[in-house]
């Protein structure tokens, strides 16, 4: 993903304790996978033809929100690694 392309580029992740939050309930474990919403790395559109373009499998909620592997999200998105693990880890605990 060309970082230059997307202006809301992470910007829903940096530095906020309820986004944390709202993570820990909305994370989605599936196969012992966890996924996220995408909408917080930026276009959820770019984010989507990014994960079809790689063969990456998405879920979508029915509410329209879309999800995208924890794991794909860090490799895109190096610079979130440290908080993608955070957040994937206290879902896990939650149970969730």
């Amino acid at each position: 993903m060309n970082k230059a392309d997307n202006a809301d580029f992470g910007r829903g992740i940096v530095g906020k304790s309820k986004t944390e939050s709202a993570m820990k309930q909305t994370a989605i474990i599936s196969g012992g996978a966890a996924f996220l919403p995408v909408e917080l790395f930026g276009n959820a559109e770019q984010i989507l033809l990014c994960c079809g373009y790689d063969g990456t499998e998405t879920i979508q909620e029915a509410g329209g929100r879309l999800y995208a592997p924890a794991d794909w999200l860090a490799t895109e998105f190096p610079e979130h690694r440290q908080k993608i693990s955070e957040l994937v880890k206290k879902a896990t605990e939650a149970g969730q």
